[in-house]
C-alpha cells in the first residue's frame, strides 16, 4: 500500500501546484488591473504598485486552496479511471476509502494551511493594501471618518454620533440618551462633539431635553453654547468598530464581540457569523477533495479544460450558497454557527450520495 500511496501523492502534488498557480492568476486579475491603473494613470512608482498588488491579491487567493484541491483530486481519479489503474487497485482487494486516504491526508494539510492563511495572512495584508492605497497612492493620511456610531456609555446611557473624524477627534450630531427602567428620561444633543482626552468630551450648541418617564413629549428644554461630559467610551473602540470584517483578525473579531456585548449593543451576529465562517472555509479544501474524488471516478472522460470549468462552476455555487446562508446568520434568521457551516453541510450531503454510488 505504501507504493500506491506514494504513487497517488506523486500524481496529486503536480496537479495541485498547477491548479494553485492557475487559480491564483485568475483571482489576481482584478487587483492587477487596479495596480496597473495606479501605475500608469496615477503615476505611482512600480515598487508601490507591486506592493499594493501583492497584498491585495491575498483576498481572493484563499479560494485557490479549495479550487486547487478540487481540481487535483478530480484530475487524479479521472486519470486513474481512464487508464484502468483504479479498477486494478480495487480489484486487488484495496477498498475505495483506502485508495482515497492519501488524498484525504493531503487535503487536511491544505485545510490547515488555508485556515492559517485566512486568519493570519489575509487581514494584515488587506490592511497593508489599504494603507498603501490611501497614503501612498491617494495621498490620504487618515482613513478619516467613522459613521453612525452607537455605543453604550453605561447600563442606562446610549451614545450616538453620526460622523466622527479619527484625525481631528471631532464628531457631528452627537446624542446621549439616558434611560430609567427602559424609558427615556433625558436626551442631550449637540451639533459638535470633540474628544479632548481622559474621557472628557466638549459639546457645542447643546440642547438638553427632559422627559416624564413613559411620555415622548419633553417637559423641559435647556439650551447651552458649550458643555463638558465625562464618558467611559474610548477612542480605540471607534477604530475597532470602523474596520470591515475581512480586515479583522480572529482575535480582533472576538475582542469586538466582547466590546459590543459589554456595551449592550446587540448580539454581534455579523461578527459571530464571520468568525465561524472562517473555520468553515478552512475546511473547504477537505470537502472539495472528497467531491473531486467522487467526480473523478464517475466522470472518466473529463478533459483538463472541462475539469477546470467544472471547478469554477462548483466554487461559484459554493460561494453563492455560503453568501446566502451567511446573510441569514447575520440577520438572525438562523444561528451564526449553522449559517457558517450550512454550505459545507449541503456539499457533504452531495459527497455522501456520490460516494455511495462509487462504492456500490
Amino acid at each position: 500500500m505504501k507504493i500506491i500511496d506514494r504513487y497517488i501523492i506523486k500524481l496529486l502534488i503536480p496537479y495541485f501546484i498547477v491548479g494553485f498557480i492557475s487559480f491564483s492568476i485568475l483571482v489576481g486579475l482584478e487587483p492587477l488591473v487596479k495596480a496597473l491603473y495606479y501605475f500608469f494613470k496615477s503615476k505611482v512608482d512600480l515598487y508601490t504598485a507591486l506592493k499594493f498588488f501583492m497584498f491585495k491579491t491575498t483576498d481572493g487567493m484563499f479560494y485557490a486552496f479549495p479550487l486547487s484541491m478540487l481540481l487535483a483530486s478530480l484530475l487524479l481519479f479521472s486519470r486513474l479511471s481512464q487508464t484502468g489503474e483504479y479498477i486494478a487497485i480495487v480489484s486487488s482487494g484495496v477498498p475505495f476509502k483506502r485508495v482515497a486516504a492519501p488524498v484525504v491526508i493531503f487535503s487536511i494539510l491544505i485545510s490547515l494551511i488555508a485556515g492559517y492563511f485566512i486568519a493570519k495572512v489575509v487581514p494584515p495584508s488587506l490592511n497593508k493594501a489599504k494603507q498603501i492605497e490611501n497614503k501612498k497612492i491617494k495621498g490620504i493620511l487618515y482613513d478619516e471618518y467613522v459613521f453612525n456610531l452607537f455605543l453604550r456609555n453605561s447600563t442606562n446611557e446610549i451614545v450616538y454620533i453620526r460622523r466622527f473624524s479619527m484625525r481631528t477627534n471631532d464628531g457631528d450630531d452627537f446624542m446621549l440618551v439616558k434611560l430609567k427602567n427602559h424609558m427615556l428620561v433625558t436626551k442631550i444633543c449637540a451639533k459638535k462633539a470633540s474628544y479632548v482626552g481622559s474621557g472628557i468630551w466638549q459639546l457645542k450648541r447643546v440642547f438638553i431635553y427632559k422627559y416624564r418617564p413613559g411620555k415622548l413629549r419633553e417637559i423641559s428644554t435647556l439650551t447651552m453654547p458649550t458643555m463638558e461630559l465625562n464618558l467611559s467610551i474610548k477612542l480605540k473602540e471607534f477604530k475597532s468598530l470602523k474596520k470591515r470584517l475581512r480586515y479583522l483578525t480572529n482575535s480582533e473579531i472576538l475582542a469586538k464581540i466582547k466590546l459590543i456585548r459589554e456595551r449592550g449593543l446587540g448580539l454581534a451576529l455579523d461578527l459571530l457569523t464571520e468568525y465561524y465562517s472562517r473555520f468553515a472555509l478552512a475546511a473547504s479544501p477537505l470537502i472539495f477533495a472528497l467531491l473531486g474524488v467522487a467526480l473523478g471516478i464517475t466522470n472518466k472522460r473529463s478533459s483538463a479544460g472541462v475539469s477546470f470549468g467544472m471547478c469554477l462552476f462548483i466554487m461559484f455555487t459554493y460561494y453563492v450558497a455560503n453568501s446566502i446562508f451567511k446573510t441569514f446568520g447575520k440577520e438572525g434568521v438562523i444561528p451564526p454557527l449553522l449559517a457558517a457551516w450550512a454550505a459545507n453541510f449541503v456539499f457533504i450531503s452531495i459527497i455522501t450520495y456520490l460516494h455511495s454510488k462509487v462504492t456500490t
